[in-house]
């Protein structure tokens, strides 16, 4: 027992010399060694990008207990998969007292030093009781300590922390070894494994390895993460089948917090061996949940807000025309032109001088703000008619383009995308017969917004999207100009606030457009109304008709309307 006259000696401050040197010399006591550099000044200071690094305040650690708390949860046993400097474990320890054991995992060993400083600091001024505690460093895709811990400590326990706020693609792009081993693990077919949806956070993967790891045992998950992260979770609840139930998200600000741009939540979810929940509900940090908004599946169908969603679901269904996604060419400066009077002017502030033929008006998301567009800022270079077309033909046909297209040639064969692996030269995407329809209704896929938009065409041409948007076409404008007003009746914009995610990326995309039966909707809105609606956003004059209504619905099925559409 410690002496009462070594205790009064014991200094209640320790410099950051000291704290070190402890670190130093628990490292080398879990026979963990670290590394010489770890204590170097550079080191220190790195700020962590590889690792999606965003270390939790104190104040917002505490505050996640203290909501924890009012959920009545009483944790014997506490788990950190990335305790990073140990804020959580600190807040957790000094709000449930009847935590037991302890067990701190983080991937960067200057963290795991100072995670045992900082509770070495901790431990000299508490006179409680003081629990097991076993930190380490280690690897969160392949170590097995966490899964030993859990055996010989079933509970109850508390996952609780702040996983990696950081993607696949970026740490591809940093070159990082800091992944998983390489897997479709979500089990994505075809080419949605090889473009965007392939892209998945780091905490997600590390979330259902945490949810699987822990199914044996009585476990609640606590976990600071992005929104998209949380909701693809609900979602897994019923297409990978996850065993959790009682899925809650408290939002916080994570400018505030972290200075990052994006929203975050606390998801928290019991561990379950009974029947799974597949709904979420939302509150704020530090508020009750109830009477708030609650997400996840209805029936076969994910929806972001379950009370509107069944206020407004009559019109669910198949659209009878397939939405398209814009031209792809990931190649913007070479591609994309401004107009400057009669002159073309690249990304590089060249003037271009190529046929007109394979240019056309282009629009981007930030153009679709009107009901009715026919003036264009921009243009793009249209090389192939259709997806794997022959662009060879162009040293004939066109030859002041391909003579310009192979004064870049460098930068179309440093597109990173597998989609351009074994096509012909400077090949697009997102192109068929639909993109040169002469109507076209469009919408942009990042804005929180659903604003439909008519695009005219400009001197005889039809207009361009680029990728972030969506597009029906039409041959002839009376079908166009329905599908207008139809889009942003009130029916349709519920029922797209019903199931869109605002703080998505990507609001809106091809399968939530999809799902608007545009013949439902038709039936709900009179010929007046729509009449109406076109008088007052200024749309071309024309006297629809019978034929107007029937050729917006065609009677080859969606599904067999074939075309390649990136997502």
């Amino acid at each position: 027992m410690r002496s009462k006259r070594l205790e009064r000696n014991v200094p209640q401050t320790l410099t950051r010399a000291r704290l070190i040197s402890l670190a130093k010399y628990f490292c080398a006591f879990q026979s963990k060694a670290p590394h010489p550099e770890l204590f170097a000044a550079d080191a220190i200071q790195e700020t962590g990008r590889e690792y999606g690094d965003f270390q939790t305040p104190l104040s917002l650690a505490k505050a996640v207990c203290q909501q924890l708390l009012k959920l009545e949860y009483d944790p014997t046993v506490l788990v950190e998969p990335t305790c990073g400097r140990g804020n959580f474990i600190t807040a957790a320890l000094d709000t449930f007292p009847n935590i037991r054991k302890v067990f701190g995992l983080d991937i960067q060993v200057k963290h795991v030093a100072e995670c045992k400083s900082n509770r070495l600091a901790r431990l000299l001024d508490e006179t409680r009781f003081k629990p097991e505690i076993h930190i380490v460093q280690g690897d969160m895709f392949d170590d097995g300590r966490l899964a030993e811990f859990l055996e010989a400590n079933p509970g109850p326990v508390l996952v609780l922390g702040n996983p990696p706020w950081v993607t696949n693609s970026a740490l591809s792009v940093l070159n990082s070894s800091n992944l998983p081993v390489k897997s479709n693990f979500k089990a994505h077919k075809g080419l949605d494994a090889l473009t965007g949806k392939s892209n998945f956070d780091i905490a997600e993967f590390i979330l259902l390895q945490l949810i699987r790891t822990c199914g044996r045992f009585t476990a609640t998950i606590a976990m600071l993460c992005k929104n998209i992260v949380i909701r693809n979770l609900v979602a897994s609840t019923q297409t990978q089948g996850l065993a959790i139930k009682n899925i809650r998200a408290f939002t916080f600000d994570a400018a505030k917090e972290f200075g990052v741009a994006c929203d975050a939540s606390l998801f928290v979810a019991d561990i379950t061996t009974e029947r799974t929940s597949r709904t979420c509900a939302v509150a704020k940090l530090g508020e009750e949940t109830g009477g708030g908004r609650v997400f996840g599946w209805v029936g076969a169908q994910f929806v972001a807000d379950i009370a509107s969603y069944r206020a407004s679901q009559v019109i669910e269904g198949t659209s009878p025309i397939v939405w398209r996604q814009g031209i792809k060419h990931d190649c913007s400066k070479v591609m994309e032109l401004d107009r400057e009077g009669e002159i073309l002017i690249n990304g590089f502030g060249k003037a271009v001088h190529i046929e007109p033929d394979r240019v056309f008006p282009l629009a981007k998301s930030s153009d679709l703000k009107s009901p009715i567009l026919n003036q264009f800022r921009k243009a793009v270079i249209v090389p192939q008619r259709a997806i794997g077309e022959d662009t060879t033909i162009l040293r004939d046909v066109n030859p002041r383009l391909w003579e310009y297209l192979n004064e870049y040639g460098t930068l179309f064969a440093a597109r990173k995308s597998s989609i351009y692996k074994d096509k012909p030269p400077f090949s697009i995407f997102g192109v068929g017969d639909y993109s040169f329809k002469p109507y076209k209704i469009a919408l942009s896929g990042l804005y929180k917004v659903s604003n439909f938009s008519l695009l005219l065409p400009v001197n005889g041409k039809p207009v361009m999207l680029d990728d972030t948007c969506y597009l029906i076409g039409f041959d002839r404008v009376g079908p166009a100009l329905i599908a207008l007003a139809l889009l942003n009746s009130r029916p349709v914009q519920d029922f797209l606030k019903s199931i869109s995610f605002p703080d998505s990326k990507r609001p809106y995309t091809k399968e939530l457009l999809m799902r608007i039966n545009l013949r439902k909707v038709a039936s709900l809105i009179s010929s007046r109304e729509i009449k109406d609606f076109l008088s007052s956003v200024g749309a071309p004059p024309h006297d629809l008709d019978e034929r107007d209504f029937e050729s917006l619905f065609p009677t080859q099925p969606p599904d067999t309307q074939s075309m390649f559409v990136l997502e």
